[in-house]
């Protein structure tokens, strides 16, 4: 389960990861871009294209190591700032792990710094490109915009197409060693695809909107989508950076709700009991030990044998892997009814299982093995092999190594004077669930360290245990986000930059500050708009990627996909907003343009 857990995290981080490689060569470009003439200066002075790229390249060196730095001093401080509610996480489903703190191993540093390193320098691949083709001084002009030729728009097609077909094949594969790899680089590809995509979204925005836009809001509009179109390339890697995020957002999003919706659905189904008792808590509510036996007798005493259910649960191997074995009362359950079984009705399954000496098995189990109803399981826990039959499969997101649960009978031969993990209550309608446990605390206080829960609050604990597990892939999605605004902002001064001479000119011929400004922050709203709109279309599929293949080869958990529309139209509003505010410096920084000086400075 841990190394699931990781292998996921780290997956998820490659994409953030990727995004920072995207912001690196924005920077990188801009620093081009803003040394442009000095670039073609030394080139005229007698400075080769080697010497030009080691520039460059150093120049990506140093910024990865300040961030490999820095993001590796991150890194610590934020695994220390997360450490009590993994901890809480991991613990909740393994009682028996002990606590410990957050190691900083010397080689992850050094892989920490080493992976800033590699993507700094490439990312410098594009920004080297341009730097290495800047001709000399006396040969420097002004590029003329170009739109995208057919052939161009045939290569990214194919290529799209091409990442379709190897993600549609990669998540057919099965998981290799327990481990999701070919649907985790099937997400990758996904997530890859609207940085090719990129491009041509804002070629054909500016040439199918030019003239709608100018309708609706004079030239300033229209202005805007043709300088996206000047700089396209520029301007593409921001698109590209902002729709990563976004992709990597709705992903999480879409994961969270269904395995939410999922869990909402799965506690309603099984936890039907009134009461739910367990050893009293240790730091942030988590449970250690066993029920002393002798709490049940007290139970049975109080209320009678009829509604009392100790759950007895204990490790063992089956076929050389670690399983949970587990005892309930069959002939409680069989009444009241538990866990959900799809497709047959619970208590039925149970009055089965006790009818015969069977046994139920968690879906992790008989995905992980192979095992169906009616298949007869051999099991060696103490004592010698235990033969039972399977008479159903219930769903199950507390043990993704597999759980199998007989009655308590049968689990008692085998460890006798064991005692309960917990211990459910199914009370009769005459009584009150409040007063039933109250008067079992004071029957127990003094004797035993317990504390109980109502059918509401346990619900309650199991949500907000839900919310701290996946508390850390949401961070991740915020990080690639903030990330994701910055690289706008980045290329916008880049494109303003480059385009002083021409915005000049439009103030020179009569357009105000003003304009000048909501041009700009045109510009950054029209690219969010496309980057949202290919983010969407991407996180969506990958969200449906890690819901029916991810989490089913990580854990062996399916769960009811529920595509989050309410979620993603908000998160649309919030990156189309973010990116209108991003737009703000780069249109304060073209309104502060003054024509006569720009002009007289480009002669």
């Amino acid at each position: 389960m841990v190394a699931s857990l990781r292998f996921n995290l780290v997956a998820l981080s490659a994409i953030s990861v990727l995004v920072g490689a995207v912001l690196v060569a924005t920077t990188l470009a801009t620093s081009v871009v803003q040394r442009r003439h000095t670039v073609a200066l030394l080139r005229s002075l007698g400075a080769s294209r080697a010497q030009i790229a080691g520039a460059v390249l150093s120049e990506a060196a140093v910024i990865g190591l300040i961030g490999g730095v820095v993001g590796v001093a991150g890194g610590l401080v934020g695994a220390r700032a997360a450490l009590i509610s993994v901890r809480y996480s991991v613990t909740a489903l393994l009682r028996s792990s002990l606590a410990t703190g957050i190691e900083a191993e010397p080689w992850l540093i050094a892989l920490g710094l080493a992976v800033a390193m590699v993507v700094s320098l490439v990312a410098a691949a594009l920004p080297l490109e341009e730097a290495v083709r800047t001709p000399p001084l006396q040969g420097l002009s002004d590029t003329a915009p170009r739109r995208l030729g057919l052939r161009t728009v045939v290569i990214d097609v194919a290529v799209l197409a091409g990442m379709a077909g190897c993600a549609a094949w990669l998540v057919r594969m099965p998981a290799w060693n327990g481990l999701p790899i070919a649907a985790m680089v099937a997400c990758l590809a996904v997530m890859a695809m609207p940085l090719v995509v990129a491009g041509p979204l804002l070629d054909g925005l500016a040439r199918a909107g030019a003239r709608p836009l100018g309708r609706l809001h004079g030239p300033s509009l229209r202005l805007a989508a043709a300088a996206l179109a000047a700089g396209r390339r520029r301007a593409a890697w921001a698109a590209g950076a902002v729709s990563v995020a976004v992709a990597l957002a709705i992903a999480i999003v879409t994961m969270v709700t269904s395995f939410r919706g999922t869990v909402e659905r799965w506690t309603e189904e099984g936890m039907r009991a009134d009461v739910w008792v367990r050893p009293l808590a240790m730091e942030r509510g988590v449970p250690t030990g066993e029920l002393d036996p002798a709490i049940v007798d007290l139970a049975v005493d109080l209320f009678g044998p009829e509604v009392v259910d100790p759950f007895y649960s204990i490790d063992i191997s089956y076929r050389d892997h670690p399983v949970s074995f587990a005892g309930a009362a069959f002939d409680v359950v069989a009444e009241h009814g538990s866990v959900p079984f799809p497709g047959r009705e619970s208590s039925e399954v149970f009055a089965e299982a006790y009818a015969i000496g069977g046994a139920v098995v968690n879906e992790p189990f008989a995905r992980r093995f192979g095992v169906r109803e009616d298949d007869t399981l051999v099991l060696e826990p103490p004592g010698g092999p235990l033969e039972v039959p399977v008479v159903g499969v219930f769903s199950d997101y507390s043990r993704s190594n597999g759980l199998v649960v007989v009655d308590r009978s049968l689990f008692l031969e085998r460890f006798p004077g064991r005692g309960p993990l917990d211990m459910a209550l199914f009370l009769s309608d005459d009584v009150e669930a409040a007063a039933a446990r109250d008067r079992l605390l004071a029957a127990a206080r003094g004797r035993f360290l317990i504390e109980a829960f109502s059918n509401r609050e346990l619900k309650r604990e199991v949500l907000a245990a839900f919310e701290r597990t996946f508390a850390i892939t949401t961070a991740l999605s915020i990080v690639a986000a903030v990330v994701a605004v910055i690289a706008v902002v980045t290329v916008l001064l880049t494109l303003v930059g480059e385009r002083r001479r021409e915005l000049a000119t439009v103030r020179a011929l009569g357009a105000s500050r003003r304009q000048i400004g909501a041009m700009v922050v045109a510009e950054a709203g029209l690219l969010g708009i496309a980057a949202t709109a290919a983010g969407i279309v991407a996180g969506l599929i990958v969200g449906v990627i890690l819901v029916e293949v991810v989490n089913l080869q990580s854990f062996g958990w399916s769960l009811q996909l529920e595509l989050p529309w309410l979620e993603v139209a908000r998160l649309a509003l919030w990156v189309a907003a973010a990116c209108l505010v991003a737009g703000l410096a780069p249109a304060a920084a073209a309104m502060r343009l003054q024509p006569a000086t720009v002009l007289s400075e480009e002669r």
